[in-house]
């Protein structure tokens, strides 16, 4: 059987030849086979977990023996759904109901939940949520660092790295730890016990002293010979005769000078030994004492570069003591307020089942029961597993390689995962484990083929992989590193012959857009898609191809910055938008507005909170207003005599609503809900009207969501103006995302991330200029450093370079993701320099593309032509120039089916309040306020 080219229904299709992975399909789909099996992107491989699970219902297997795993709730519920519509015909509604597809951390809830006394925890705990995550984070980290500041009295090593780190910066650091804390504190930990050889930074300068003076003992032919009128060799003797004297005598504020002093006369700039001497031959009295000291410096010059180099690593060791201390109280004061709470965090979750499943003996009958009950294991996205992840599962596993768990009766177990798809480092996904898991499963039954690979592709045009297959093949990656980037034949996508330029229907599959600014790329986009949608036909997924329309389309961003521009730009020429999950809810307008709202009304004599309330979208007076009135602002709008300035009639009119409902406003802050007086202001204000437009649905969705925040806060007890307003303070470190909207007529924004498991016809990847994100503040911590074991670095290391190595393979796997996506055309977007080539920085993806594709947009920025092309491998692939053009000359798009007319879209506005006074917004777009409603 032959799936249909988007992977629907199962009729036979004898006419149609085999895949050419078909025998890899079905044995993967054997319920009697312990598979793992890798799936290239678009090649259906929910499709066969599906055919799986189904078959195993089909054999009479209770759901309730059945453990199916995915990554994401949207994954789980799709997949949940699709077993079910392949059962419901023929399996009765009771064993139906049954069916249940889990995450991770769905799974790790049941089974705390079930057996909350052996696992520790309070029957009745909860899963903390993203925002209360980050807010305990901040509040947890804020007790710390006040703990902190009475450790240093006492630590030297605290007191150390509070020398040499910054507060802000270790407060940053310290939340990124907590953030990864089940791996980076046992890591900072093992360094502490296994690395670090002193104790104190007196011991550290003790043995550092006493090297030197070891180093110029004896040394007394490179002390006469020296240059004696250069300043940095007479700072050198002069501390060689100090260590002669007596060593121990040394005094310890002294040696972060020696240190420097030795550096700069034995070492590079990049702390390496000299090959030769510094200077010049006028220096040195004669050539002959130049020569002797020559040789005894270069024979110095590598003692001395070890010498600094143990020295910098025991000051390491002592700054890592000074970090396990503070991370420490970190996660004491994180935990205990998630106990305080009775809520758990994913991390928790998933530490507490792991622990749980550990405990042989104490958990013996509730473990029996458990083993007895899931006898098949079903994983999807095995390549976002992290250790502590594929723990759990080999844990559930364990007992069937001894023969216990299932008594008499067969099992099971099936992974599925694409290594090129492993873009997770940040959530501790490890690219590695695809492979230890596939040793540990064919030790089950030994002797038996357990790893498949599917790579027939079902989503995208045979034009289009071809171009993969070739951009993929030119990123063969680290070949020393484990984690490397590989495409290997087994990876390719097989298509069979090509026509020249690889065009569909006349029109090439790729395009590019090359300008010389954010603004212009935004423009040359938004002007590309008003054209697709006003031109272009797109393959439908269940049936005959049809027009496109804007969710079609995706534009895919490595890092957030930048995604309104784009927004801007395709509003612009009347297409709607839809920002996805990790773009900026706290960067919406709507958002900004009712914070500044509480802020205000929290703290109405503060000068700075009316400022940011009279530029909010409830008044928003014009700029020149908002001078006018300053410094003063807090008075101009709570004072009791009008301000005595001269103001446009609109900002006056304004100001006096402003004023006029401001004082209501703060006069009801201490008598009604919190939640209540937003409702109050968000109505009178006729707040409803800046919510219109091509973006309302969005707007009102994110408007919810923060009246769901409040209601969440006021549930928990008595919260008053100020602590809502600061609680929204704490949300902001957090990575929340856009209220969830249906996007049906919007095009989508999203990160590469977000767009992972998606596919769109039309693609965006833009700003392939852009960095990723920088160093790590100065410290990294890294779980498995050069030797294997873990490693606290606080300057470059060869830890460090490693770790910046397995960043490099992350980024050709996210560009792999990022070309995956699209089905019937795809565009690539950056930013040319002055001289019209592509900026491609070390760590952003446009490093990433051949040279021949860079130079194809240097080719587009210097003619005119509507069309280049880009030669590779054999085969030319015709590539589409697009440029920005004004909004009014961009093709009109068509209405999209099922959406509402622009001129209706506001039409359930709030209605204004008659007898109160009312704030208008000002809606137009030029620099002049005008009154809207």
């Amino acid at each position: 059987m032959q799936p249909s080219l988007f992977d629907q229904g199962d009729a036979e299709e004898p006419d149609v030849p085999p895949l050419a992975d078909q025998a890899a399909r079905d044995f993967a789909s054997d319920p009697a086979q312990h598979v793992v099996l890798e799936a290239s992107a678009g090649t259906g491989k929910t499709r066969v977990l599906v055919d799986r699970y189904v078959r195993l219902i089909r054999l009479g297997i209770s759901p309730r023996h059945i453990l199916a795993i995915t990554f994401t709730r949207k994954a789980a519920a799709e997949m949940r759904e699709r077993i079910l519509a392949e059962l419901r015909a023929d399996v009765p509604a009771a064993v139906l109901a049954e069916i249940q597809v889990a995450t991770i951390d769905a799974f790790c809830f049941g089974l705390l939940r079930e057996f909350p006394l052996e696992a520790r925890v309070d029957p009745g705990f909860e899963i903390a949520d993203e925002t209360e995550m980050a807010r305990f984070a901040t509040e947890a980290l804020d007790v710390t660092m006040r703990i902190a500041r009475g450790v240093v009295v006492r630590d030297d090593n605290v007191r150390l790295l509070f020398t040499r780190i910054k507060a802000p910066t270790l407060h940053a650091v310290l939340a990124a730890l907590l953030d990864r804390r089940q791996v980076a504190l046992p890591a900072v930990d093992a360094f502490v016990r296994q690395k670090v050889r002193v104790q104190t930074a007196d011991e550290a300068a003790g043995t550092f002293v006493a090297g030197v003076a070891r180093l110029f003992t004896g040394r007394d032919d490179f002390l006469k010979t020296g240059p004696k009128d250069m300043p940095e060799f007479q700072w050198v003797a002069s501390d060689a005769a100090r260590l002669a004297r007596d060593p121990a005598a040394f005094p310890v504020s002294d040696v972060p000078q020696l240190q420097r002093r030795l550096e700069r006369y034995f070492l590079t700039k990049k702390y390496e030994a000299r090959k030769k001497l510094p200077g010049n031959a006028s220096d040195h009295a004669t050539p002959a004492l130049r020569k002797r000291h020559g040789e005894a410096f270069l024979t110095m010059a590598p003692d001395v570069e070890a010498a600094v180099a143990a020295l910098e690593r025991d000051v390491d060791g002592l700054l890592a003591r000074g970090l396990r201390t503070v991370l420490t109280i970190a996660v004491r004061q994180y935990e205990r307020l998630l106990d305080e709470y009775a809520v758990l965090d994913f991390a928790g979750m998933l530490d507490r089942a792991v622990a749980l499943l550990e405990q042989q003996e104490e958990f013996a009958r509730s473990r029996l029961k458990l083993q007895s009950r899931y006898h098949h294991l079903l994983v999807d996205e095995f390549q976002d597993t992290s250790r502590q992840q594929w723990r759990l599962v080999d844990l559930l596993i364990a007992a069937w390689g001894e023969g216990e768990g299932v008594a008499g009766g067969q099992t099971s177990i099936f992974i599925v995962g694409d290594r090129k798809q492993s873009i997770y480092r940040f959530r501790h996904a490890e690219v590695r484990l695809l492979d230890e898991a596939a040793r540990r499963i064919a030790a089950l039954r030994p002797g038996r083929q357990v790893r498949q690979a599917i790579t027939t592709n079902f989503r995208a045009v045979a034009e289009l992989l071809a171009f993969v297959n070739v951009l993929a093949s030119g990123m063969e990656g680290d070949p020393d590193l484990d984690e490397r980037f590989v495409y290997a034949d087994r990876d390719r996508f097989p298509v069979g012959a090509i026509a020249g330029g690889a065009r569909r229907d006349g029109r090439p599959v790729l395009g590019v857009v090359a300008s010389e600014s954010l603004q212009a790329s935004a423009d040359a986009v938004a002007t590309e898609i008003a054209r697709i949608l006003a031109e272009m036909t797109v393959r439908d997924r269940t049936g005959p191809p049809r027009a496109a329309r804007p969710d079609d389309i995706a534009i895919l961003f490595r890092a957030r910055a930048g995604h309104q521009v784009f927004e801007d730009a395709l509003e612009r020429r009347g297409i709607r938008t839809y920002v996805y999950k990790g773009l900026g809810f706290f960067d919406a307008p709507e958002v900004q507005d009712l914070q500044a709202l509480l802020r205000f009304l929290a703290q109405p004599e503060s000068d700075l909170r009316a400022a940011e309330f009279l530029r909010s979208r409830f008044v928003r007076v014009s700029d020149a207003a908002l001078a006018a009135l300053a410094p003063h602002l807090s008075a101009a709008v709570i004072g009791g005599d009008d301000p005595a300035v001269a103001l446009a009639p609109v900002d006056r009119q304004l100001l006096a609503c402003a004023r006029s409902g401001a004082r209501r406003w703060i006069a009801l802050a201490d008598k009604v809900p919190p939640g209540e007086l937003i409702d109050l202001v968000m109505r009178e204000s006729a707040y409803a009207v800046e919510t219109s437009g091509r973006r309302a649905h969005q707007a009102r969705e994110n408007v919810k969501k923060v009246r769901t925040l409040v209601r969440k806060v006021e549930n928990r007890g008595y919260t008053t103006i100020g602590r809502l307003a600061e609680y929204f303070e704490t949300l902001r470190a957090g990575d929340e995302s856009n209220a969830v909207i249906e996007a049906r007529g919007c095009v989508n924004l999203m990160t590469i991330h977000a767009a992972k498991g998606l596919e769109f016809p039309v693609v965006f990847i833009v700003n392939l200029h852009a960095p990723g994100r920088g160093g790590s503040q100065g410290v990294s911590v890294i779980d498995r450093s050069v030797d294997g074991e873990p490693e606290v670095a606080f300057r470059s290391t060869a830890g460090t370079k490693l770790e910046d190595r397995r960043e490099q393979e992350e980024l050709r796997r996210l560009l792999y993701v990022a070309v995956t996506r699209a089905r019937d055309a795809l565009y690539l977007a950056g930013e040319v320099d002055d001289d019209k080539v592509l900026r491609a920085p070390k760590r952003s993806l446009a490093n990433l593309l051949p040279v021949s594709l860079r130079q194809v947009f240097t080719r587009a920025s210097l003619t005119g032509d509507a069309e280049g092309s880009w030669d590779a491998a054999g085969q030319q692939f015709a590539v589409r120039v697009c440029r920005p053009a004004a909004a009014c000359e961009a093709p009109a798009p068509p209405p999209a089916q099922g959406t509402e007319p622009a001129d209706t879209i506001a039409s359930d506005r709030v209605p204004l309040v008659s007898d109160a006074p009312v704030v208008r917004s000002v809606t137009s777009q030029d620099d002049g306020p005008s009154l809207a409603g």
